[in-house]
């Protein structure tokens, strides 16, 4: 089985690392919109 280019693997693992930054923050916002108000 060939592997892809490094450069291909590191590109994916910042494009999940991203993914998963946009995540957390949307998380953190929708939770302190809904159960966070006033703290």
């Amino acid at each position: 089985m060939a592997l892809p280019p490094i450069r291909v693997i590191s590109g994916k693992s910042v494009f999940c690392s991203f993914l998963a930054l946009l995540a957390s923050l949307a998380v953190q916002f929708f939770s302190s919109q809904f159960y966070g108000r006033g703290g």
